[in-house]
């Protein structure tokens, strides 16, 4: 009986330590964020990106949540980073600076977005999904949300990916106001990736 017993437990702890790993990858031009939103996910606090960040081509942290682990990257460029560190990407987050004082253009943020998308799709699985957070908004403003729609075009992203990749399915993608200061939409956001991933295995 306890060698039954011994047994299911090392099973036990060999389940555990093959639990599943995400890779979530920040993105998005300079200032608009990438290292206060990782910071305030992973430790509920603002620091800003002149803080902790600048100077690095990349920023990895690890993060739980819902019984999820997570490698959180914030590449300023996906390759060649991603080419040496073999990542598969689950979730792709492009950061955009909503405020009326942003230092881009929307124009210049659909052209940063698909440029990274591109090279992203190099280290995506089919069912990457992508969050596009629209930080610097401390409340809800659907008015925002839409011109950064409209203007990325987001709805037709699917047929971009689709002509960019060996793959045809499905990539399913979400905008969210969010602040790195103030924690508006950080709560929403790790719940969408956490009910996405979930999704995703389900359908794997």
């Amino acid at each position: 009986m306890n060698i039954i017993k011994d047994y299911f437990s090392n099973w036990s702890i060999f389940n555990q330590k093959q639990t599943r790993n995400y890779n979530v990858v920040f993105t998005g031009m300079t200032g608009v964020g990438k290292t206060s939103l990782l910071y305030k996910m992973k430790l509920g606090e603002f620091i800003g990106d002149s803080d902790i960040g600048r100077g690095t081509m990349y920023n990895v942290e690890y993060y739980s949540f819902r019984d999820r682990q997570f490698t959180l990257w914030e590449l300023k460029t996906i390759s060649p980073h991603a080419t040496h560190v073999n990542l598969k990407i689950d979730v792709l987050i492009l950061v955009v600076d909503s405020s009326n004082d942003r230092l881009h253009t929307l124009q210049e943020t659909k052209q940063y977005f698909y440029d990274a998308l591109k090279d992203a799709l190099q280290y995506s699985g089919e069912q990457t999904s992508i969050l596009i957070l629209a930080n610097k908004c401390d409340q809800p403003n659907t008015s925002i949300l839409k011109e950064i729609e409209d203007q990325l075009e987001l709805p037709l992203l699917n047929n971009y990916i689709d002509n960019n990749s060996s793959t045809k399915s499905n990539h399913l993608w979400h905008i969210q106001a969010v602040s790195a200061k103030s924690g508006y939409g950080i709560d929403e956001s790790l719940d969408w990736i956490s009910n996405i991933l979930e999704l995703q295995q389900q359908n794997y």
